[in-house]
């Protein structure tokens, strides 16, 4: 009886052991700690990389990009001054300007950090009825002093323009579509 009562009693701590073993959590790793540590003042957005079928739209995004980046505190650079200093120093196209090395850029400009943008999707869709404004694209910001990137992510939006269906006919769809593809195309 004592063996039997010892067996089930070890099996019965090892039991708990285990259970207890895998209710322990692994701290999981906050994304914005390096963030957080390096707090850049100053950023210098770098045109996009394009990689869509948009020929215009690395200075598309490039022009709307930096307002929320300054809204939220950050000083950054002249986006016009910056592309025209670095065209004029033999960096002409957007791939030549982020290979520069980050230590030339932290000399010349004074950034804290660097923000690199490769745009792999950008521009309307047109369906018979309705259109899609799609961009997608991978963001990655670099602390200019030590190289770490404080920052990396994919960055997807789509705004779908449905312009009436059944409500306002087929022909009418087919003119608010036409409309849109037109005003997009100008804007």
């Amino acid at each position: 009886m004592k063996k039997t009562f010892a067996c089930r009693a070890a099996m019965l701590a090892i039991a708990g052991s285990t259970l207890l073993g895998a209710c322990t959590t692994v701290p999981r790793e906050d994304p914005y700690r390096l963030y957080r540590e390096l707090m850049p003042d100053s950023i210098l957005v770098l045109p996009p990389v394009n990689e869509s079928l948009d020929v215009n739209a690395s200075y598309s995004w490039l022009t709307t990009a930096t307002l929320p980046i300054a809204e939220q505190g950050y000083y950054v650079f002249p986006v016009a001054i910056v592309d025209a200093f670095m065209k004029e120093n033999g960096l002409p196209n957007p791939e030549d300007m982020h290979a520069a090395p980050l230590n030339k850029l932290g000399e010349v400009f004074g950034a804290d950090a660097v923000l690199y943008v490769t745009l792999t999707e950008f521009g309307q869709k047109f369906e018979l009825l309705s259109s899609t404004t799609r961009v997608n694209a991978q963001a990655v910001l670099v602390d200019v002093e030590t190289g770490q990137e404080i920052w990396n992510r994919t960055l997807n939006h789509a705004d779908s323009n449905n312009n009436g269906g059944a409500q306002a006919g087929l022909l009418g769809s087919l003119i608010n579509a036409a409309i849109t593809q037109v005003g997009g195309t100008l804007t």
